[in-house]
């Protein structure tokens, strides 16, 4: 979820959620491999507890779901709304 003053595990999941859409809009396969996935979490300063903590969130229906509304969000953002959309 976003807040006005996110987390360092949301900017992760939103940063991860960039390089995915980036690439499926490229139209190579939406996945973040992980060195790109390594460059976040070291320009974020997360502790090796931190980055556990949350792919254990990311493996539960919760974390799951939370990514893919963060990526759906990034899809928005990049300009693509969905179908009968106005404004």
């Amino acid at each position: 979820m976003t807040t006005s003053n996110p987390t360092k595990e949301e900017k992760l999941m939103r940063e991860a959620a960039r390089i995915v859409v980036a690439k499926a809009l490229e139209g190579k396969k939406p996945r973040i491999i992980a060195r790109e996935f390594y460059d976040i979490t070291r320009s974020l300063v997360l502790t090796d507890e931190e980055l556990e903590r949350f792919l254990e969130y990311l493996q539960t229906p919760l974390g799951t779901e939370s990514f893919k509304k963060t990526v759906r969000l990034e899809v928005w953002r990049a300009g693509y709304r969905p179908r009968g959309w106005k404004g």
